[in-house]
């Protein structure tokens, strides 16, 4: 039990569990932008689901098909003396199968419309977001509160080491998130979290949780 709560000490020195060293925070910003973010990935949700969904008219299309074969297997069953109403429930067939192939590829056109549309709105929204808080970090951190086992380290280097830590590995495999803070002055760059960042945040909480509940739907 001592071994644990060493380590637990150790860890908490490490990566300062027990608090964040914020020098410089927005927090009005950062709801903005996490309203911002969460609406507009809710409404691409909302409307690329629509999208997929069958219309009535497919659904009808597909329940009057199965009916209609279901009498074309019953006549098939009677032989040569129902070969005439056999061949109409056929082409009946074919007719509605037709029709309902013609719905579903306009329903993937669509969809897929839907998708390059939002995809364009994105580039809009994050240049809106880009040009409006040019320069400004939502969030910095505060080298001097952070405590590494470099004495030699400057106070960025200590910030800029704990954010690449909380965020690893983004910050690693992200080209996004390196663009994302150009503008911020070079001195806080590495050690602040940009506008951009905080959106897709946003973004990416209300995909995962939509994601969660369509598994739960399914059950």
């Amino acid at each position: 039990l001592e071994q644990v709560h060493a380590a637990s000490g150790v860890l908490r020195r490490m990566v300062a569990l027990d608090r964040i060293p914020v020098g410089v925070i927005r927090p009005t910003d950062i709801v903005v932008l996490l309203v911002v973010g969460a609406s507009y990935e809710a409404v691409v949700r909302t409307v690329s689901h629509l999208s997929k969904r069958r219309s009535r008219e497919e659904v009808g299309l597909g329940t009057q098909l199965q009916t209609v074969r279901y009498e074309a297997a019953l006549k098939r069953r009677l032989g040569a003396s129902a070969f005439v109403e056999t061949s109409k429930l056929e082409r009946n067939i074919l007719r509605k199968e037709k029709k309902l192939v013609q719905l579903a590829d306009d329903r993937a056109k669509r969809s897929a419309r839907v998708s390059y549309g939002f995809r364009n709105a994105a580039w809009v929204l994050y240049a809106l977001v880009f040009l409006t808080y040019y320069g400004t970090p939502i969030l910095t951190l505060d080298g001097i509160q952070i405590e590494t086992g470099d004495a030699d380290a400057s106070p960025t280097e200590r910030s800029e080491g704990y954010l690449r830590g909380m965020l690893f590995p983004l910050t690693y495999v992200g080209a996004a998130m390196r663009f994302s803070g150009y503008g911020i002055e070079a001195a806080h760059r590495l050690s602040s979290i940009s506008p951009l960042v905080v959106v897709w945040a946003a973004q990416a909480t209300v995909q995962k949780v939509s994601e969660c509940m369509e598994v739960l739907s399914l059950r």
